[in-house]
């Protein structure tokens, strides 16, 4: 390391720079001065090298032994502690600007955590603050949340950095909340009058949502895709299990992907694991989080399970396909005979390959457009 740095426009002179300097015009070897202020010689050769900062017993002994003050020194030190500092920072900035970029700073605006900002710096030290991570590096890390990792080219590093600050936006927006100790009995008791709502608009089952997981003991944030995160949602157990974190976002808007996946996530409520995390991946397979190992697919089989069968009694959507009739009535009949919106037998039907996609059946779907 040198004793002198640059980089990014700022010049970092450390004490050791100065300290050659006399010793060279007064003809001093370090060996000689190191002796005389009874330090080592390898430890004098890194404070002349700017590898170590001066710690106050050297900074006395230089002192005496020159005649200047202590003050001198110290002073000497802290500028170029200070000045590594920035341009460390500045380094970490530059690191940072592409994944700002990547992540889209206006997401927080709109959803007024985090004010406008004129700069990459603003954008840096805003998300870093509602984030909380010392950088937006950190935000990289597969395991930050331990549920998801690399396999193969399945999730790119923008799948991880996006999921990463996906959660803590909904953790950080978590706080506000207070809800009753847990009480998964509550919920349990309440799961028909949830799926009642699958007719309503918005405006309407939010607010009984809300009740409900408050009485429930769960904290539930809803808040918009971030995109390229891959995943449709997220349970996590917190104040020491006496309440649980119900994250969801409204990836795609479509209603029925946002009943299936509500009760997908309840059902990890019931699950129970408290000393994880529990992100769900969505069905989009192209940016999709692979799950860790095999205990999270069979958790995640059985919240697919527990969705599919909460919807639609299983006994009578059997018997609804084996008539093999699929047209807009017969749909729309069987839905209100299941007192369901029907949008979601339509969405069942696609999924299992029973209609395509693109079909006049898409009249019964919704999408929903919630207010943040």
């Amino acid at each position: 390391m040198s004793n002198v740095i640059k980089e990014n426009n700022i010049i970092a002179f450390a004490p050791g720079f100065y300290l050659q300097k006399y010793l060279a015009s007064q003809e001093i070897s370090q060996e000689e001065f190191a002796k005389r202020i009874g330090i080592s010689k390898s430890k004098m050769s890194k404070i002349i090298n700017g590898n170590i900062t001066l710690d106050d017993e050297t900074i006395n002994k230089i002192a005496i032994v020159l005649g200047t003050s202590k003050e001198l020194w110290r002073n000497l030190d802290n500028q170029y502690k200070d000045k590594l500092f920035k341009i460390k920072e500045a380094k970490t900035n530059e690191q940072e600007k592409p994944i700002v970029k990547e992540l889209d700073y206006n997401f927080w605006v709109k959803l007024n955590i985090l004010p406008y900002a004129r700069n990459w710096k603003e954008k840096i030290n805003n998300l870093r603050k509602v984030l909380q991570v010392s950088d937006l590096t950190v935000l990289k890390q597969p395991d930050l949340f331990t549920q998801y990792r690399r396999v193969g080219n399945t999730v790119s590093e923008k799948n991880v950095v996006s999921s990463n600050a996906w959660i803590q936006t909904a953790i950080y927006l978590s706080r506000g909340k207070d809800v009753d100790d847990i009480n998964l009995e509550y919920l349990k008791n309440h799961l028909s009058q949830i799926r009642d709502m699958t007719d309503q608009n918005p405006q309407e089952f939010v607010p009984q949502l809300e009740s409900i997981f408050k009485k429930s003991g769960v904290k539930f944030v809803l808040i918009p895709d971030l995109k390229n995160t891959g995943i449709n949602g997220a349970v996590k157990w917190i104040n020491k299990g006496n309440n649980v974190l119900l994250m969801l976002n409204n990836r795609r808007k479509d209603a029925d992907i946002f009943w299936f996946s509500l009760f997908h996530e309840i059902e990890h409520v019931f699950q129970q694991k408290k000393t994880k995390m529990i992100v769900s991946p969505s069905s989009d397979k192209s940016q999709g989080v692979v799950l860790e190992d095999n205990m999270m697919r069979k958790l995640e089989k059985e919240a697919d399970d527990f969705a599919r069968d909460t919807l639609l009694d299983k006994d009578n959507y059997k018997k609804f396909v084996s008539l093999g009739k699929f047209d807009i009535n017969s749909i729309y009949y069987f839905a209100q005979t299941q007192k369901i919106a029907p949008g979601i037998v339509v969405g069942r039907l696609q999924k299992e390959g029973y209609i395509p996609y693109k079909s006049m059946c898409n009249s019964l779907k919704k999408q929903y457009e919630f207010v943040f």
